[in-house]
């Protein structure tokens, strides 16, 4: 139960960095074009450069998610039925000016501050949080891409913590991020972000 609520709640956390990179810009230099100069001359390859478009909202737009848990306790004649509901609400920019400069040393400033309160909840359920949330960190460099479910990419978003320019000093999500072996970590936590995959299939 407390690792099911766990991995619910991290989940819960995702929008607040995944806002982020969905609005960071991302520019689309592969296309290319033929143009003709006169007839009879070859045509030439000249590569075309377009930024792409920003989705632009209203200030004070925000964006909710809640997620609610449902348990029933008692039977049918006498039914009871526990709930937990958590809400989380992100303003969402409204001048995309704002965030576009610096993208890669902001995304490490948000996750920077992100990890020590997901290490603080799941202190709170009894776990080791700061050893976790390396744990989290080594794991997501070393899974492979392919097969990964939905909530698996999410996680890895998230955990995926970006190289810092030269002048920024190497922090310790850096040095967990950059492990090659995450085993010290799994002895004092025994949780993780990826779910056990199936014998079969």
């Amino acid at each position: 139960m407390n690792g099911y609520l766990t991995f619910c709640v991290i989940l819960g956390c995702i929008f607040v960095v995944v806002l982020q990179f969905l609005l960071s810009p991302v520019e689309d230099l592969s296309e290319t074009a033929l143009t003709a100069d006169q007839p009879g001359k070859a045509d030439t390859r000249q590569p075309k450069r377009r930024v792409k478009r920003y989705l632009n909202l209203p200030e004070g737009a925000s964006v909710q998610l809640v997620y609610c848990f449902l348990m029933t306790i008692l039977g049918s004649n006498q039914q009871l039925t526990f709930g937990i509901s958590l809400g989380i609400a992100y303003e969402v920019p409204s001048n995309i000016g704002n965030i576009l400069a610096g993208t890669r040393t902001q995304h490490r400033r948000d996750k920077r501050s992100l990890y020590p309160k997901i290490a603080v909840f799941i202190d709170k359920l009894g776990y080791d949080g700061e050893n976790c949330v390396h744990r989290f960190l080594c794991e997501t460099r070393l899974k492979e891409d392919k097969n990964l479910t939905l909530i698996e990419k999410l996680f890895q978003v998230i955990f995926t913590y970006q190289k810092g320019e030269a002048y920024e000093p190497v922090d310790k999500y850096d040095t967990a991020h950059s492990q090659e072996n995450c085993s010290q970590y799994m002895d004092v936590c025994p949780i993780t972000i990826f779910l056990p995959k199936p014998p079969f299939g």
